[in-house]
């Protein structure tokens, strides 16, 4: 299993549009890192993903 998520790939587990994806990012919602000399390129560390869906589901309740 791998440690890094391209947005496209989050974007495939939550059911969302890799835009979403991309605007939660950017609204520090999820933290991502950006690839050093690539414009837009972000990687998501499953473990940030994992944290970033626990705590929508601490809001729902």
């Amino acid at each position: 299993m791998k440690d890094y998520l391209t947005v496209k790939e989050a974007a495939k587990y939550f059911k969302k549009h890799p835009a979403t994806i991309r605007r939660l990012i950017r609204s520090r919602k999820l933290k991502a890192t950006k690839l050093a000399g690539k414009y837009g390129v972000y990687i998501i560390a499953r473990a940030d993903l994992l944290e970033f869906m626990m705590s929508k589901v601490m809001e729902e309740r």
